[in-house]
């Protein structure tokens, strides 16, 4: 028979050569390294085993329902004996039960549903399998999972490994309809992940045995084959509590402020409620509802939450009136990206962002059933404003920055070419604080911890960031919007109002180019030494947009910049040129120059 091993699977070992151990970490050459221990799986509990594989079928042959997903009984034996070529009834009989329903009840009891997250429902006298996940989430939890070979061992509560693992083939020869050609088996490599203080001490040794979870699993992990990968102590998030199906059941709402497809960008302000916090931004509740369809009703109002960015969090001197009674940072800094997990108890769970990749057509379809509340659409549209330029880290520019020998930081002001002097707040932090999306910085005599983000580009006037916490009421206006797709994204910039979506879009461009200009010439007051100035360069590229060309000044550390043509000559790419540099053009963000003649 087959058995689907996912991670937090427990399996029994044993130990091979230690000395053949390797750093799993192959990038990082730290001596803390966990080690892969070459390993050999034994056996594995039969019961566990049937309730995982049941959970597994459900994943994978489930359909869809109001629910999420289910499963019928009679498909679950039919799957178990043509998929995992095994009888459900037999496995019941070797488990001491009459038939594969009493099996399927036993072992689906009120305790294990909860912390399964899955359900074992009746109707019209069939057994049903259900679990409050979409078909395409639940697949994919299922195409992750390695199927290794087991036989029967010499004692029932057992199965024996037999040191094989099935996997799909990769060519085309397969018949989709006989598992013996759509599969192959192969031999399966494991490895034990330990810390070097287990072998110091003895607790790993040649041929040791152990209960070990299953960790990961790489179809081409060990030189092209595959291995699974164990570990005998679970990280601080507990695997299986990660494999839980959480419950993403819509959250209704009633008579919602404001309806997602009424609302237009710069529209505010709103107010909002603060939800939670994220590395990056917090999660807004502003009313918002979304109309979607329900099976025998009429339309139903869900939720729909709003991500404010840490950036996008501030009031200017005109607004800050109405913050009376709040904190501010007025040297416009916010939490640093790489601050430790336990500053952060209020970021989204794994169960959150589990969902956030799913990407069928009609998986956030307003007339989807199979609707997974706004848990799952929030984690989408996470995961989309990272893949969108918009919502990535803004560019370094820790070359503006210098630390002195006493300690103190001074910021070199890129256009003026001024020194600013950081001072550190040396008051301790109260205890509420840890709940805040912006905190003071104490003093440390081992190291001081600066974001930078928010000090470059300067806005024309003083920004001061907000001190955020759980439960706090701001006023926001409406950044970003796609009805489509149910994203929402918020800003606490009142100057937003009656701004159109692409002008704002084409400014954070355009920003993000002058701070990468200002990194690569190591300041953009440097330009206005150059300004005048007369210099040969290369055309690298004509405009497809304008009557401007992309000219390579040659200049040691100037990139390619635009310039305007004064003469009538018509240029080509990889003409000599005389220019003249004006200084930077900060409306697309580059050098500035003019071509006096061709050489």
């Amino acid at each position: 028979m087959f058995a689907a091993m996912e991670p937090g699977t427990v399996v029994q070992i044993q130990v091979g050569d230690v000395s053949l151990a390797r750093k799993a970490w192959k990038k990082r050459r730290r001596s803390g390294s966990p080690l892969l221990v070459p390993c050999s799986v034994l056996k594995v509990d039969r019961q566990s085993t049937v309730r995982w594989n049941l959970i597994y079928l459900l994943e994978k042959f489930g359909s869809k329902h109001a629910a999420g997903t289910r499963i019928s009984l009679v498909e679950l034996t039919r799957r178990h004996r043509k998929h995992l070529q095994s009888s459900l009834t037999h496995q019941a009989t070797v488990m001491g039960h009459e038939t594969a329903g009493d099996l399927v009840q036993a072992l689906f009891h009120k305790q294990v549903q909860e912390s399964y997250g899955v359900k074992l429902n009746v109707e019209d006298d069939m057994l049903w399998l259900e679990a409050p996940i979409s078909k395409f989430r639940a697949q994919k939890r299922a195409n992750g999972a390695a199927v290794l070979q087991f036989e029967d061992d010499h004692t029932e509560d057992t199965l024996r490994h037999t040191g094989m693992v099935r996997n799909r083939r990769m060519d085309e020869a397969g018949d989709a309809n006989n598992n013996s050609t759509v599969y192959r088996l192969q031999p399966l490599s494991a490895a034990l992940r330990i810390n070097q203080d287990d072998v110091d001490s003895g607790t790993i040794k040649n041929g040791s045995f152990h209960a070990a979870v299953v960790f990961d699993y790489d179809k081409e992990g060990d030189a092209g084959s595959p291995l699974l990968t164990l570990s005998l102590n679970p990280s601080r998030n507990q695997v299986r509590e990660r494999l839980k199906i959480v419950d993403r059941s819509q959250q209704l709402i009633q008579n919602p402020k404001h309806l997602l497809h009424t609302l237009s960008v710069g529209q505010g302000p709103m107010r909002g409620k603060v939800v939670r916090f994220f590395k990056g931004g917090a999660i807004i509740d502003c009313g918002v509802g979304r109309k979607v369809n329900s099976r025998g009703s009429a339309h139903q109002v869900v939720r729909v939450e709003g991500i404010l960015r840490f950036k996008d969090a501030f009031v200017s001197d005109g607004s800050a009136r109405s913050f009376e009674g709040k904190q501010f940072d007025d040297d416009g800094d916010d939490e640093s990206e790489d601050e430790e997990d336990e500053d952060w108890d209020d970021l989204l769970t794994i169960e959150d962002l589990d969902g956030m990749d799913e990407d069928e057509d009609d998986a956030y379809g307003d007339d989807n059933e199979n609707y997974d509340g706004p848990s799952a659409e929030l984690g989408k549209v996470l995961k989309q404003l990272e893949e969108d330029e918009d919502f990535a880290d803004s560019e370094d520019i820790t070359h503006l920055f210098e630390t002195r020998a006493d300690g103190s930081i001074v910021y070199h002001d890129p256009e003026s070419g001024d020194e600013t002097l950081i001072l550190a707040d040396d008051e301790d932090v109260e205890e509420d604080d840890d709940k805040a999306a912006f905190k003071k910085y104490r003093r440390s005599t081992q190291h001081t911890k600066r974001s930078v983000q928010k000090i470059w580009p300067l806005a024309s006037g003083l920004r001061r960031s907000v001190r955020l916490y759980i439960g706090d009421e701001i006023d926001v206006y409406v950044k970003s919007i796609s009805k489509q797709s149910s994203q929402l994204l918020l800003t606490m910039d009142s100057s937003i109002q009656g701004r159109k979506a692409k002008d704002l879009k084409d400014e954070d461009k355009v920003q993000k180019k002058l701070t990468r200009l200002a990194k690569q010439i190591g300041g953009l007051h440097k330009i206005d030494t150059l300004r005048g100035q007369e210099h040969n360069g290369v055309v690298k590229a004509t405009s497809n947009a304008g009557d401007w060309l992309y000219v390579q000044p040659d200049v040691e550390g100037l990139p390619v910049g635009v310039a305007s043509v004064l003469t009538d000559h018509e240029l080509h790419e990889g003409d000599e040129v005389r220019i003249r540099i004006e200084g930077v053009d900060e409306n697309r963000g580059q050098i500035a120059m003019l071509i006096l003649n061709k050489i």
